[in-house]
This record gives structure tokens, C-alpha cells and sequence, in this order.
């Protein structure tokens, strides 16, 4: 299959690639997506052997516990997935994830703080003051005008 997106790299991960095909032909095209698949999902999708619907079910409980960031972070480190195809298992505590979430963002130089991921707030304040600000140099020069009309 030539497509590739999570899904797919996900399912390789669990040796399950060959339903990425159907995943992705029944809309399955996001981890977040996989999230809400049962039972009667891999009835449609064709997953009829129980060793896998097993492994899948067990690997979309993790999904829902662990989020699908946790994936991401798997499939980016490959001593995750040596010895083992349970995904998920070497995913740090929630605490430690939020520091490798931050360490990774600003190894990739994603700011969150910054745009076009943020907005600075607009403050009444900030707003009033440079009103102000505007206000005083229009004054400023109507003064320096009357100034030169009088010379």
C-alpha cells in the first residue's frame, strides 16, 4: 500500500498492517478516529481473527488512556519497538510525557507562545493607551503647527 499516514504506521507498529487498507477505506484515518472502534467496527473493517481483535482492543483501550500523542512519541523512538510489537507499553508516566512533549517541541523549534500558534491578548488597557498614545501625537502636532503659523 503506498498510502501512509499514523493509522497505518500504527497498525505496522502492532504487526497488524494488513488492515490498514480497510482501516482507511472505513474512515479510520485518525488516531483520534480510532479511539471510538469496537467490536462491530472490526466486524466492518474485517478483523475476524480473535488474536488480533484482541491486540486491537487492547491497543484502542491504551489510545483512550494514554492519548494518541503517546503514539507519536512510540513511533519516533525506535527502542520502543524492538523486543515487542505491544504499543504503548514504554510510555512514560503523564508527568514525564509533558517534559518529552516540551523537550520535542523545542527540538522540532515549535513555539506555542508564538505565532501562528498564539495571538497576543488584546487588553481594554493596551488599546487605551495607545489611543492615547495617538491622541498625544496628534496634539503634539497641531501644537507644533500653531506654532509655525504664529512664527
Amino acid at each position: 500500500m503506498a498510502v501512509s499516514n499514523i493509522v497505518c504506521e500504527w497498525l505496522r507498529a502492532l504487526g497488524l498492517a494488513q488492515y490498514a487498507e480497510s482501516f482507511l477505506d472505513n474512515g479510520y484515518d485518525d488516531l483520534e478516529i480510532c479511539k471510538q472502534v469496537g467490536d462491530p467496527d472490526l466486524d466492518a473493517i474485517g478483523v475476524d481473527n480473535p488474536a488480533h481483535r484482541h491486540k486491537l482492543l487492547k491497543s484502542i483501550r491504551s489510545l483512550r488512556e494514554k492519548g494518541a500523542a503517546s503514539v507519536y512519541f512510540m513511533l519516533n523512538d525506535p527502542n520502543s519497538l524492538s523486543g515487542s510489537m505491544e504499543i504503548l507499553c514504554e510510555t512514560p508516566p503523564s508527568n514525564e510525557l509533558e517534559m518529552v512533549l516540551a523537550e520535542q517541541l523545542e527540538t522540532d523549534g515549535v513555539r506555542l507562545t508564538a505565532h501562528p500558534y498564539s495571538t497576543p491578548p488584546q487588553h481594554p488597557t493596551w488599546t487605551r493607551t495607545r489611543q492615547q498614545q495617538q491622541q498625544q501625537q496628534e496634539k503634539q502636532q497641531q501644537q507644533e503647527k500653531q506654532q509655525q503659523q504664529q512664527e
